[in-house]
């Protein structure tokens, strides 16, 4: 993404678009299995199984990367294929060129038309050439379980609680995201279904016990509650004092539980645990679940019965900016005796993808006057926001891109 708004392809951005890594793995000739919540395939590095079956490369984020909790190493498709023909996740000159080579004989990229000639590609796996193939429908947590979770949570408003103390902490209006219910507090001692979770059988510690105190909703291109994801809001160890997700000074070392999840990956925010509860599903503020639901017009909240919607979406990336723009003063502008507010959407990585999922999303968004998509200004920020502008531009809807913070001041 650059800064004028525009959104210039080049041959890495098609692999990500087009291929998954377990389409690259498949694509290697490579067995692809799942075992005990973990998805993926033999590490190149280390392709032995773990002793409890699992693969040592897991699949995670959506599968758009893998990572080797062993060799502490991973990345995206690209990444994957130069460990698998070169050993390494960087290679430069003629295999660099082999790498596109080997996605372009695929079709997930264009050939490079340069002078030089790729070099040959030593792959000692038998490949099979694997057609890009439309990634099926999300799995989805039991709606059941999703709207018990939420309903068992705490509304926030009350300072002296771990979600209370986190969101003061951050200066962020805790009555005021309580009124819109775009987050609740999730108790220490709830009764959790096992995605709701980390460890298994008697390791196994919900979120509000383990340290992640702040829930927030996911809602489908279609308005329902369809998965809660989690904040870290930090734990109090009685010897070693508080742990806070934004601070690695302050982790300690739990014993085995730690081990599922080492730092920086013990904090911020987490998702269900199975691939795809969360993808294609956005959080949303009261305007942008109206939007989300039914297009209607008119009244957007009974309780507000002179708010309008202003026509304008806004895509906030990240749990804590989404909270602190949709509660922010003066988001209301009052014309005519009557309030118009924005639709505002929070978004996270792989959330909204350029599949029939997010472009069911994205033509929720057509009827907008404006779309912004305000991503952080960083390599993280532009890996959000390029899958949300490529499926806002499929259904024909054409988003500003601007940073978060500029869109707060205006």
């Amino acid at each position: 993404m650059c800064g004028d708004g525009l959104v210039r392809l080049d041959w890495t951005e098609e692999v990500r678009d087009r291929c998954t890594v377990e389409d690259v793995a498949t694509a290697l000739g490579w067995d692809v299995w799942s075992k005990a919540g973990a998805r993926g395939f033999p590490c190149p590095e280390h392709p032995e199984r773990h002793t409890d079956g699992r693969p040592t490369g897991r699949i995670v984020r959506g599968g758009a990367a893998w990572y080797c909790h062993r060799g502490g190493h991973g990345g995206g498709p690209i990444a994957l294929v130069s460990y698998a023909l070169f050993g390494a996740a960087t290679v430069r000159g003629e295999q660099f060129h082999a790498v596109r080579a080997w996605f372009a004989e695929r079709g997930w990229c264009t050939p490079w038309e340069g002078r030089r000639k790729s070099a040959p590609v030593p792959i000692a796996a038998p490949v099979r050439p694997v057609v890009p193939r439309q990634r099926p429908e999300p799995a989805r947590a039991p709606a059941a379980e999703v709207a018990a979770l939420w309903g068992a949570c705490y509304p926030l408003g009350m300072p002296d609680t771990p979600a209370g103390r986190w969101l003061a902490a951050r200066e962020l209006h805790g009555p005021a995201i309580g009124v819109l219910d775009i987050a609740r507090g999730i108790p220490a001692d709830i009764e959790a279904p096992t995605w709701a979770g980390f460890g298994e059988g008697e390791r196994f510690r919900p979120w509000g016990a383990a340290g992640w105190g702040l829930a927030l909703p996911c809602y489908d291109a279609r308005g329902q509650l369809v998965a809660i994801r989690a904040r870290w809001t930090g734990t109090q160890d009685r010897d070693l004092g508080p742990v806070d997700a934004d601070r690695s000074e302050t982790y300690h070392d739990f014993g085995d539980f730690w081990e599922e999840l080492p730092p920086p990956f013990a904090g911020k925010e987490v998702s269900p645990r199975g691939a795809g509860y969360c993808r294609g599903a956005v959080y949303a503020d009261p305007v942008g679940r109206w939007l989300l639901s039914s297009l209607g017009q008119g009244q957007i909240d009974p309780l507000a019965p002179d708010l309008r919607w202003s026509g304008t979406v806004i895509i906030i990336e990240g749990g804590p900016a989404f909270l602190r723009y949709a509660t922010q003063p003066g988001r209301v502008k009052v014309r005519d005796g009557l309030g118009y507010t924005p639709a505002v959407f929070g978004v996270w990585s792989g959330a909204w993808p350029n599949d029939d999922t997010g472009r069911a999303i994205a033509r929720r968004c057509k009827v907008a006057r404006r779309v912004i998509v305000a991503c952080d200004d960083d390599e993280g920020g532009d890996r959000i926001g390029r899958p949300i502008i490529r499926a806002l531009q499929a259904v024909g809807c054409t988003p500003m891109v601007q940073d978060w913070q500029e869109v707060a001041r205006g």
